[in-house]
């Protein structure tokens, strides 16, 4: 039998600075250290999560004090620093600095690294990509090391070290892939080729506090109150999802990782250090859940039913403050997000309106929606539909079911 993935959960009740030191050095212990001998002069770039100018009490970001402390050990390494993220709409100078990022590692001496232009890096290993545009920093680093969030994702699941390397596409190109590969199923194999190809170095996750519910944005703050760690970052995720009660292979990116040897998402294959699962687990997250796969009804009759169970985005006239953001993301072509027409005479802009037929429920307004203003919904009929699934899929796991 091969050698096991080893991942390291340890206890950090808040983001205080000491704390989060101590954590990150133990969590960093635990998976064997850093090798200094590899890193020690090499370019590493540390990519946090910075979906957008959220301020790190909001929870959308990966908080600056992991950035802080990882970068702290990486230095005792050697390693030679710079740092980035690529936002889908904000630039990356500005949601860096409103994140907190840029005085953290001003504060270190480490510089912000080209998260603008474009250059190809190639996917040999890729079942779907062979060559992806990235951002320069990504082929001016030796290494990177992801610093994920821990969170919810309406469209893959799940959001954590594997997802968090969709950040190195730049900007508005994110929604190219959005468009060409609606499906969740083909999105999530990019992504898992997108890894691939970028191959992190090393996956600090911050699950201090995670977020539940309509993430990766619009969710709920939890208390998690942990440090994961591990060299496998689809190991990381996997331990993650296990203890928020999320079955790893439930989720498209850590199933298809595993089965392509891209790394390991079998809780059965992966050595936990530090603190039990069993200690740690989150009762009731509030985790979003698989969505029927019902290719067996054949290509017709299974878009149908799809696209009748799929959550619609909505959009609440109340909270939407009419910014557009969602019509600027929107991926599909023509826009399934348009301006309501208004007389030359109004004053205000009305919030925009949604043409179900054309959107391809990819949910990038949802995420980039600044008032949190688009819920995902699906109606009465196929919420009773999905009900049934899940509870033939988990308590009789009817094979025909089987994700």
């Amino acid at each position: 039998m091969s050698e096991k993935a080893v991942v390291s959960v340890v206890r950090c009740l808040d983001y205080e600075p000491e704390k989060v030191s101590q954590a990150v050095k133990t969590a960093l212990e635990l998976i064997g250290g850093i090798d200094s001998k590899l890193i020690s002069g090499k370019r590493v770039l540390l990519k946090p999560n910075c979906l957008d100018s959220s301020h790190p009490d909001r929870g959308v970001t990966t908080h600056p004090e992991i950035f802080r402390a990882a970068a702290v050990e990486l230095k005792k390494s050697g390693a030679l620093l710079f740092y980035g993220d690529s936002p889908a709409l904000d630039s990356p100078s500005r949601a860096l600095k409103a994140s907190g990022f840029e005085q953290a590692a001003k504060d270190l001496g480490i510089h912000a690294s080209d998260f603008y232009t474009p250059v190809e890096i190639s996917s040999p290993n890729g079942k779907i990509i062979k060559k992806f545009n990235v951002t320069k920093a990504v082929k001016d680093a030796d290494f990177v090391v992801s610093l994920p969030k821990l969170k919810t994702h309406s469209q893959t699941y799940f959001t954590g070290a594997l997802k968090n390397m969709f950040g190195i596409i730049p900007g508005l190109r994110k929604a190219e892939y959005h468009f060409k590969l609606p499906d969740t199923g083909h999105f999530s194999q990019m992504l898992v080729d997108l890894y691939s190809a970028a191959k992190p170095f090393l996956s600090i996750m911050d699950a201090v506090t995670g977020m539940e519910g309509a993430g990766p944005k619009s969710g709920r703050l939890r208390d998690i109150g942990l440090i994961i760690a591990g060299f496998d970052g689809v190991a990381v995720d996997s331990v993650a999802c296990s203890i928020i009660g999320l079955n790893p292979m439930d989720v498209p990116t850590i199933k298809l990782a595993d089965e392509q040897g891209v790394g390991v998402g079998q809780p059965a294959n992966i050595e936990v250090a530090g603190e039990s699962l069993e200690n740690v687990k989150v009762k009731y997250f509030d985790i979003v859940k698989p969505a029927p796969d019902v290719r067996f009804l054949g290509e017709w009759l299974s878009h149908k039913v799809k696209n009748f169970v799929t959550k619609k985005p909505v959009i609440d006239g109340i909270l939407c403050s009419s910014c557009y953001a969602c019509i600027n993301i929107c991926p599909s072509l023509p826009k399934s997000i348009c301006a309501k027409s208004r007389s030359p005479e109004a004053q205000e802009r009305k919030p925009p309106e949604i043409d179900y037929k054309s959107c391809i429920r990819c949910y990038c307004c949802q995420e980039v929606c600044p008032k949190g203003a688009i819920k995902l919904k699906r109606n009465f009929f196929a919420e009773i539909l999905v009900f049934l699934y899940n509870f033939l899929y988990k308590k009789i796991s009817f094979k025909i079911f089987k994700i």
